[in-house]
């Protein structure tokens, strides 16, 4: 585990003298925290919040990985000091729960931001908290089902799985471009601004204000990421990914080949649930990965059959 300095803080909670309590220099810049220096995350952390209990000291190095104050830092302590005493972590999943739950109790009007959550873990060396909505299969609606810590949803640990929604006709734009729904159904996933707006808008019906509702749902649709969708009087709150097909092309879409590539890829995930293994991010924001069926098929060899088949089919292209 890598040093740590900490603030030392008065019984008031107050930072005691200069507010630093080490033999280092605190002249120096501090380095940043790699988690796989870190050999036993669940106990790095338990000695910070001993230090807590006992020292009233708080990592000062935190401040590097979350945008917060240090008088938040403190509380997150005192709060994580009480989960701790109360149910202690058998092991480090467990740990990232604790610590998810925790510091949106401390934030419980908005719940905490993502960031934050995601720097504290990092931070420990913690597994990243993720919610990932599997579809029972690709002909049916979905009926969430979420796992804590599953497969992340996140663009900078690569590669990663979407589970998407049905796919929509209107959302196919051409023979290898294509953007799907993911159910979001943990709030450490969204930004501030959409968490509050879906949280005001919940109020909102509960409250019969349709106009307010209204607002919170504008607010929500014109974001660029995220949208709701409605399903049998039910509201699903989903984040949007543009995805692009890798390793094969298809004909320009200005094009009549374009247009049969795109009806015939239209056919093929339609109504349809997929999983998305995405393995990289290209310069148009697109996630490029490869793209399964429910029964794991591999849609791009489908299509490279088809393409076989016809004269204005899809082709591979090298891979990136």
């Amino acid at each position: 585990m890598s040093k740590r300095l900490c603030v030392e803080m008065t019984a008031k909670g107050e930072p005691a003298g200069d507010g630093v309590s080490d033999s280092t220099d605190c002249g120096a810049a501090l380095p940043e925290n790699n988690p796989e220096s870190v050999a036993d995350p669940l106990a790095a952390l338990e000695d910070d919040i001993t230090k807590f209990e006992t020292e009233s000291k708080v990592p000062l190095d935190l401040a590097w990985h979350v945008s917060s104050e240090e008088t938040t830092h403190r509380l997150w302590f005192k709060k994580l000091s009480d989960a701790w005493s109360t149910s202690k972590p058998k092991d480090p999943k467990e740990a990232t729960k604790l610590v998810y739950d925790t510091l949106n109790a401390v934030h419980s009007k908005h719940g905490a931001e993502y960031a934050d959550i995601k720097g504290f873990l990092h931070f420990y060396g913690l597994p990243p908290c993720y919610s990932v909505v599997k579809p029972p299969c690709c002909d049916q609606r979905l009926s969430v089902e979420v796992d804590f810590l599953a497969s992340p949803v996140v663009e900078d640990v690569l590669p990663f799985r979407i589970y998407t929604y049905p796919v929509f006709a209107r959302d196919i734009m051409d023979g290898v471009n294509f953007t799907v729904f993911v159910v979001v159904d943990d709030p450490c996933l969204l930004p501030q601004k959409i968490l509050f707006a879906a949280t005001e808008r919940c109020k909102a019906l509960d409250n019969n204000d349709p106009g307010r509702a209204d607002k919170m749902l504008d607010i929500i649709n014109t974001s660029q990421n995220y949208g709701l969708l409605f399903d049998d009087n039910t509201e699903y709150l989903t984040r949007k990914y543009p995805i692009r097909l890798r390793g094969i092309r298809a004909p320009e879409i200005e094009t009549d080949d374009g247009i049969k590539a795109r009806d015939e890829l239209a056919k093929m995930i339609k109504g349809k649930s997929l999983m998305i293994s995405v393995h990289h991010i290209d310069e148009k924001k697109r996630c490029v990965g490869d793209v399964y069926s429910c029964n794991g098929t591999l849609l791009q060899e489908m299509l490279l059959k088809k393409g076989d088949a016809v004269s204005w089919g899809w082709k591979k292209e090298p891979l990136q």
